[in-house]
Parts: C-alpha cells; structure tokens; sequence
C-alpha cells in the first residue's frame, strides 16, 4: 500500500513539473506569439508586473485583459512591457529607468488577468529564448510565460546538374544521364540529375545541361 501511495505521490509530482514548464514552439522571424499571464495568492492585493523579455528578438504586439477586455497601447521597452490591469492601470512614461514606465494592478483576483501577444523581429537571430511575466512588485505569484525556438536555415549543398558528384557541371553529366536513360551500367546523382524541376530525369535534363554550358538563359534548379 505505501509503494502505490508512494507511486501516486511521485506521478502528481511529475505531472505539476510537466504543467509547469513553458512549452517549446518553433517559429520563424515575422511570427506572432501569444501567452496567458496568471496570478495566484492575489485576493484584494495590488502589483506591478512585467513582462522579461531576457535580450529576445521581440517587439510588443499588445496586450488584451482577461477581465476587463482593455488593450495596453502597443509601447515597446528595453527590459519588459506594459501587462494588462484588471481594474486600473496606470502608465507612466516618464523615462526614469530602463522600463520607461510604471504600471499598478490593484484589487486582483487570482486566475488569468491577461493574454501578452508578442512578434518575432523580421531580422531575428538563430536560438532559443524565453519571454516570462514577473512580478515587479508586491506579493502575489506570477506565472505565464513562452519559450521559442528559431532554427538554422538548413543550407543544401545539391549542385543541380552535377550527374557523376564531381563537384561541377560539365558535359560528362549530360553523357552520363543519357547513358543511365539508356540502360547502361552507370550510376548516377538523381538529385542532382533532375536539373528542370519536373522530379524526373529525362533527356530534358541532359539537354538542359548542354544549353546551360553553351550560355542559353536556361537555369538549373
């Protein structure tokens, strides 16, 4: 019995972990993100909280309230951003610091108090990166957060037209396309081969190959 306890124990430990952690989503530059802020601990309370964006490549979309349906006006910071209120706000742009603004929630109720909706700069670097809400100040306990990926472009190193992967394209890969449509005991890059785009390889792709190294205004894709 205390094994199964125990068991159950370890499997809701596992599973609040797992509710915990922010999800993973892989996004391109350009791409929108949204996320839910939530507060706990809250009942009557007031605070000030922002939104960390940890040096990511974002600027600030907007933010919509989960109460009051308010929308912050779109103001970009350095260091984080304007959250939603849910029943007052104030915004202060006075630049004393790196904030450039002051925000107050007063009277919280716990539960989600916003939805932050972010965009992934245009120019936006290969990586990994979180954007949370924190808690500025006050005691209540603050969670929402959204982590992204932004992959590597992969770079293709196919040569179209090179037939025999010699690293070129000469008049030998327009022969030996035309030897392996014959049937002749020839291996060949097929990849490559299918230089006119159509997915096959035919005698339009050798006669491609010639054009292009005799300088017609043909390209090889």
């Amino acid at each position: 019995m205390k094994k199964i306890v125990a068991l159950l124990l370890g499997m809701l430990v596992l599973l609040a972990a797992c509710t915990a952690m922010a999800e993973t989503v892989t996004v391109e530059p350009g791409e929108e993100l949204s996320f839910d802020v939530s507060i706990s601990s809250a009942s009557g309370k007031s605070a000030k909280i922002g939104i960390e964006t940890n040096d990511a490549p974002v600027s600030f979309v907007g933010a919509v309230g989960g109460k009051t349906n308010d929308t912050v006006p779109p103001q970009n910071f350095s260091d984080y951003f304007v959250v939603v209120n849910v029943d007052y706000i104030t915004i202060e742009p006075d630049g004393s610091d790196l904030s450039g603004t002051v925000e107050q929630v007063r009277d919280l109720e716990d539960g989600v108090i916003g939805t932050v909706t972010i965009k992934v700069k245009d120019d936006a670097k290969p990586g990994t990166y979180t954007v949370e809400a924190y808690k500025k100040s006050g005691s209540v306990t603050v969670e929402g957060s959204v982590t992204f990926v932004i992959e590597e472009e992969e770079v293709s190193d196919r040569i179209p037209g090179d037939a025999n992967d010699d690293g070129e394209v000469t008049t030998r890969d327009a022969l030996l396309i035309m030897q392996w449509i014959a049937g002749f005991d020839v291996t060949i890059n097929e990849e490559n081969a299918n230089c006119n785009g159509d997915d096959e390889v035919t005698t339009r792709d050798a006669l491609m190959i010639m054009q292009w190294i005799a300088g017609f205004e043909v390209e090889l894709v």
